[in-house]
């Protein structure tokens, strides 16, 4: 009987020991996560931008363009407007569910093939839309009413011409 409660008592022990190593352990393993926390928080402090690829390919310029110099313009602003149109409408397009995208393309009248794709293809005609409809309206208000005096001070019916510079 007494050799059974030795044996018992040496189990127990036996488990006791392990339980504290893997203790331990896990304390070991717990200070060594805080120490690589604190480490990423300092790298995120220090770096610059977003973590985002996607975000970092739609923002062309990138993080340095946000720096500027006394009486210097943003390096950002060099984007060409059909750029920002598109950086824009791609924005817009980035959390859509595949249901609102759908119905985006019954709309515009695109087949659905795949998310990004599809998202693109519609980015791309809102653009192409909107240049088209800007053209438009700098056409109109380029055009120029030219009235005709005739030799003896009377004016022929206004014509309207559309001038050399609207065909950029």
């Amino acid at each position: 009987m007494r050799l059974i409660e030795l044996n018992g008592r040496r189990v127990v022990e036996q488990e006791l020991e392990r339980a504290r190593e893997k203790q331990k352990e896990d304390e070991r393993e717990l200070e060594r996560l805080i120490a690589e926390m604190s480490k990423l928080e300092m790298e995120k402090k220090f770096r610059c931008g977003d973590t985002n690829l996607k975000t970092k390919l739609d923002e062309v310029a990138g993080c340095s363009a946000r720096k500027t110099d006394k009486g210097k313009k943003l390096a950002g602003s060099v984007l060409s407007k059909r750029d920002r149109i598109l950086r824009d409408e791609r924005k817009n397009l980035r959390n859509l569910t595949k249901k609102e995208v759908m119905v985006i393309c019954e709309k515009e009248g695109i087949e659905y093939s795949k998310m990004e794709t599809t998202k693109e293809e519609i980015a791309n005609m809102r653009t192409e839309r909107l240049m088209e409809q800007e053209q438009d309206e700098n056409d109109e208000a380029r055009a120029v009413t030219i009235h005709e005096v005739d030799g003896d001070g009377g004016e022929d019916s206004g014509k309207i011409e559309a001038s050399e510079s609207a065909a950029s």
